[in-house]
């Protein structure tokens, strides 16, 4: 059965319950058909977290990791979990939830109807479901896409991971998965996402 692994890059520790409690939401839409992991990689220019040990009865699915090196922009986070899941888990889903927003109540749910692919990409919302950015297929480059509006399985890397020194590497890391693996995509004409929720 595939994953879904949601990844944070940790710097707003003050979002960290709701980050979480929106993913519980979703998995309990999903009636927890669709394991889910969720990767929170705390940087190192995060304050100190308030939170207990119950934190991990209320999100079990949770794992946190303490990041040695700051990661401006989070990528470096991202390629941490990339090396694990190519290597060891190639059929599970990878997907990027920054830490000032919430997850879509139905993303789980669309992953799951879609399972048959390896890539998804999905339009976004503002706050107030004001629409932001349409998936198009024949647009998915650089500046037109952000990174909550993809999710993709990480048979399709190819080795391929986020530029380290480019803040807008999400936007040429989708476009070079794109255009490798176009066949393995579902462009949903559908909301999936939203943009900087809790900002």
């Amino acid at each position: 059965m595939s994953r879904l692994n949601i990844i944070t890059p940790l710097t707003r520790g003050e979002n960290l319950l709701a980050l979480g409690s929106s993913i519980r939401k979703a998995i309990e839409l999903n009636n927890y058909n669709l394991p889910v992991k969720w990767w929170i990689i705390i940087d190192p220019n995060c304050p100190p977290l308030e939170y207990t040990l119950d934190f991990f009865s209320i999100f079990p699915w949770a794992n946190m990791i303490v990041a040695n090196n700051q990661a401006p922009a989070g990528h470096k986070h991202r390629n941490y979990v990339l090396d694990i899941l190519e290597k060891n888990y190639p059929d599970e889903y990878f997907y990027s939830l920054d830490d000032d927003n919430l997850l879509y109540e139905s993303f789980i749910n669309i992953v799951e109807a879609n399972l048959e692919y390896s890539g998804i990409i999905g339009n976004q919302l503002l706050k107030g479901d004001i629409l932001r950015l349409k998936a198009d297929p024949n647009n998915i480059r650089l500046n037109h896409i952000d990174t909550a509006q993809f999710a993709f399985k990480t048979k399709l890397l190819n080795g391929l991971r986020f530029d380290e020194t480019r803040y807008d590497a999400d936007g040429v890391f989708i476009e070079k998965l794109y255009a490798d693996n176009k066949d393995s995509f579902i462009v949903l004409d559908q909301p999936i996402c939203y943009y900087n929720y809790l900002r």
